[in-house]
């Protein structure tokens, strides 16, 4: 029975190949809306720095009187000293937010000001000197602020008016915008360079700018810079992941009805596209795992809106990739290959130990303990498997309605398959971590008459353990097979697609 069709259209060929657009948070994350804000905001932020050196430059030629003058020189220095407050007291408050700490507002005018109280202007050759910088890289500033509004000039025209004509190709685009933040930022990381080898050549600390203003400049530039190409990584992250998650999607779509492949190889290929799908959907590889398990979750969710198969592939995808194979693959590690040798060694100490409870007591606690701490291990490991498996019903719960009942039915029943040798793995552990508590208890009494009863329960653990061994776990986990996983999408996928539905 196909998945439900209600919402669905068959597209036309030259649309078959264009991926729906995402949903959410992931549509405004990748937008051009976000860039948009993000270039404005370098924009403003070069802008303040270009104000702000020349408000140096003007004190350093004029003199600390130009603060007082009433003439236009002195109107035009009060605007922009007015714009250079306001613009590094929106920076500050950006980086307290971003810092996670209380913004400061407004800053004390002692954080403000542009030169210390005890200011001397330079004379003679340090004067022309610090002067050549001041209007070297006030000029700088400026020439950068206006290439950065112009972009967010051409930008806005793109994303606002669907104007393409002033715009490349978005790939072509997007190289020039990251080239010019190195090359901007590149500069803004010379910039205390230059002014340290001044200071070292003039005695002029900082060009005469004072202290707590300097600081704050030489750390909008990188700053704002850094935080650009931090989101612009993270924007092209997504849209990368997006991309190939639905180039993944549409080849096992494709190939699920081809007539030339033999099931099996249906089947790989399938495997093959589910794990891509999840592994690019999990950018998030750090941090605690309902953290990770929510950005795949969000991923899929914006990618796949609409697509049911899409969802169910990124499910298969992390139970293949995730719970079959890491998972397992650490229970065989915590379950080591040396306690193989370990029980049959028990098996022959139990025979030579007679009724002596202090002998079977120094010979059965370090392999107990050693045993004991295993499963604790392993049992760790397993109920994060059902954790990860929990997850996957709430993600195929959350879709059912667009899944459909066949898709929700088959999926539920893939992860029951799945859950069936965990949670039997699960029970003989926690079960041979209770008859260890319990035989640990009976050696402490030191009671002779419970000789006999703990030599009962001690050949009843090495029967238990028997069945931990890691050759017998693979048996155990042996049907999680491909097969088992891909078998039924890759029918329910032919069959949707057969009856001209999307996937």
């Amino acid at each position: 029975m196909p998945v439900n069709q209600t919402y669905q259209k068959v597209p036309k060929p030259e649309e078959s190949t264009n991926a729906p657009k995402p949903s959410g948070i992931l549509a405004c994350l990748t937008s051009g809306w976000v860039r948009l804000l993000v270039l404005t905001w370098a924009a403003c932020m070069m802008s303040v720095l270009a104000v702000t050196w020349y408000d140096v430059a003007a004190i350093h030629f004029a003199g600390p009187g130009i603060q007082d003058d009433k003439g236009p020189l002195g109107q035009v220095y009060d605007r922009t000293r007015l714009f250079s407050k306001s613009g590094i007291t929106l920076a500050s408050v950006a980086s307290d937010i971003a810092a996670g700490s209380k913004p400061q507002v407004p800053l004390a005018d002692e954080e403000l000001q542009l030169v210390a109280d005890d200011y001397e202007a330079p004379k003679g050759w340090k004067a022309n000197l610090i002067g050549a910088w001041l209007v070297t890289i006030t000029v700088l500033d400026a020439f950068l602020a206006l290439v950065a509004w112009l972009v967010v000039a051409k930008k806005s025209l793109h994303t606002c008016c669907c104007v393409d004509g002033l715009v490349v190709d978005q790939e072509t685009r997007e190289y020039r915008q990251e080239l010019a933040a190195d090359i901007i930022l590149a500069i803004q990381f010379g910039v205390p360079i230059v002014t340290w080898l001044l200071d070292k050549l003039t005695g002029y600390h900082n060009c005469g700018v004072s202290q707590s203003l300097y600081h704050r400049m030489m750390a909008i530039g990188p700053l704002v810079l850094l935080g650009q190409k931090l989101l612009v990584l993270l924007m092209t992250t997504l849209t990368d992941a997006m991309k190939a998650m639905n180039e993944s999607l549409y080849l096992a779509w494709n190939l699920c009805t081809d007539v030339k492949l033999t099931n099996a190889m249906k089947i790989r290929q399938c495997q093959r596209c589910a794990i891509d799908i999840f592994e690019k959907s999990h950018i998030m590889i750090y941090g605690p795992s309902w953290l990770q398990l929510a950005c795949d979750s969000g991923i899929v969710a914006g990618t796949f809106k609409g697509r049911p198969y899409g969802t169910v592939l990124a499910v298969l995808g992390f139970m293949d990739k995730v719970v079959v194979t890491q998972l397992t693959e650490r229970i065989l590690s915590v379950i080591p290959s040396w306690i193989e040798n370990d029980i049959n060694n028990l098996e022959k100490k139990l025979g030579a130990i007679g009724k002596d409870v202090n002998k079977l007591a120094q010979v059965l606690d370090e392999h107990l303990r050693k045993i004991k701490n295993i499963f604790d291990k392993a049992g760790k490991t397993l109920r994060e498997a059902q954790d990860y498996l929990k997850h996957a019903r709430a993600t195929v719960a959350k879709e059912s309605g667009v899944l459909g009942t066949a898709v929700t039915k088959d999926m539920e029943a893939t992860i029951d398959k799945i859950s069936g040798p965990f949670n039997e793995i699960q029970k003989d552990v926690d079960l041979a971590d209770a008859e260890i508590t319990k035989i640990e208890n009976e050696i402490k009494k030191q009671a002779t008459k419970t000789v006999d009863e703990i030599m009962q329960k001690l050949v009843g653990l090495t029967k238990m353990l028997d069945s931990l061994k890691p050759a017998n776990l693979l048996l155990r986990l042996d049907g999680l097979a491909d097969a088992a996983l891909y078998s039924g999408v890759v029918e329910l996928m032919a069959s949707s697609r057969a009856s001209q539905a999307l996937p």
